[in-house]
């Protein structure tokens, strides 16, 4: 069981940039590689220009690959775990206010490894 984190941040255009642990990087949309009872860590950067997560979620028709979560332990910090059942691929969606109090959604992605 891992543990990978996606760091969030927005860069000067707006547009929410990814990086995970894994060494994925890409404004938008990332794809996470993850294995059976990962845990994953969503969290912000240092000077991210994002002042809160507000919903991370399956998106609709999308299996729901998460035991557990995600759910918020702070405004700047969410966490899931992977089902050990999980199979296949998760688009998901991530919710968040910009520091200027703007409200954005993005859509990554999760894989998981055979």
């Amino acid at each position: 069981m891992a543990k990978i984190t996606i760091y969030l941040s927005v860069d000067e255009p707006g547009k929410l940039h990814l990086r995970d642990s894994e060494g994925h990087t890409g404004e938008d949309n990332i794809t996470t590689d993850v294995g059976d009872s990962d845990s994953i860590v969503w969290t912000l950067e240092e000077k991210s220009g994002i002042k809160a997560i507000t919903k991370i979620a399956a998106k609709p028709g999308s299996p729901d690959l998460f035991s557990e979560g995600p759910s918020s332990i702070s405004d700047t910090e969410w966490t899931g775990v992977i089902a050990s059942t999980a199979k296949g691929e998760e688009a998901y969606y991530i919710e968040y206010v910009l520091s200027d109090g703007t409200q954005k959604r993005d859509d990554p992605r999760i894989v998981i490894r055979p």
